[in-house]
């Protein structure tokens, strides 16, 4: 299976056509309308083509017409030999074809092929199910431990609570999971919020929204995580007011009070910085 590029060339005023082909089945890539490197001046009559070459693969046109008196003088470097010194101002164009070693996957006029690991300027290979490998999209999940600044009008602090949680990064997007056992130090009074650092920062259109959810154990309440900063966020619960329910801040009392082994769970997305 082929297409066709066409690209305006401007010193010309031309339109240059590239052929792309796809492989397997074929292992070579066709160059078509290319301008060799070499002076078109009344004297030179070697031009040099920008890949090596198949041998018998050459077609030379001059202004526009096939012209066969030319040598490929060495296929390896690319070099022919014109039998006349052609006249400055006259056009010369070539056809060729170049081998390229097939991988099983892309191949184009430019070069470049699809590889199973990322690398600079070459093509990502799909996976067996004929999608982008996670793997080297991003995607896999990392831990690190995760904070849960505290604010108190008293003595309010995580003593030797535990803390665990993993994130991982597909583009621009975070998407996290953290969770904050309390210990038998831990210690809720006076306490006035808690909040959540992000694992890294968010970009300023996240700020003002949610991005996540927030589970609390042993209450079974529900929660809301509030994007309040581009660094941190608001631990809310939800609570219950008449008719409607409303997102506040978590105390000491609210949404319970809180013993050891209790836990705060949040998870969600965003877009990073």
């Amino acid at each position: 299976m082929s297409g066709r590029l066409k690209i305006w060339n401007e010193s010309t005023e031309t339109w240059d056509e590239y052929q792309t082909v796809v492989a397997p089945p074929r292992t070579n890539s066709q160059y078509r309308n290319v301008t060799a490197t070499g002076l078109v001046n009344g004297s030179n009559k070697v031009y040099t083509l920008p890949n090596p070459y198949i041998g018998g693969s050459v077609a030379m046109y001059v202004g526009g017409i096939r012209d066969s008196n030319f040598t490929e003088t060495s296929p390896t470097a690319g070099t022919i030999t014109t039998s006349d010194a052609f006249a400055t101002g006259e056009v010369l164009r070539f056809d060729y074809d170049t081998n390229y070693v097939s991988i099983g996957s892309s191949d184009t006029v430019d070069g470049i092929h699809a590889s199973a690991t990322p690398v600079a300027n070459q093509l990502l290979a799909l996976d067996s199910n004929s999608q982008f490998p996670t793997s080297t999209l991003g995607g896999a999940w990392t831990a690190y431990t995760p904070a849960f600044p505290l604010t108190s009008g008293g003595a309010a602090v995580w003593g030797n609570s535990t803390f665990q949680g993993d994130y991982r990064m597909v583009g621009k997007t975070c998407e996290f999971r953290a969770k904050v056992v309390l210990g038998t130090t831990a210690n809720f009074s006076g306490l006035t919020a808690i909040g959540f650092t992000l694992p890294f920062t968010a970009a300023t259109r996240q700020v003002g929204f949610f991005i996540g959810q927030v589970f609390m154990m042993t209450g079974f309440q529900m929660g809301r995580l509030y994007c309040g900063s581009n660094t941190t966020c608001n631990v809310w619960a939800e609570v219950t007011s008449g008719t409607y329910n409303y997102a506040a801040d978590i105390t000491g009392t609210i949404p319970h009070g809180w013993a050891s082994t209790h836990y705060i769970t949040v998870q969600g997305s965003y877009e990073v910085a």
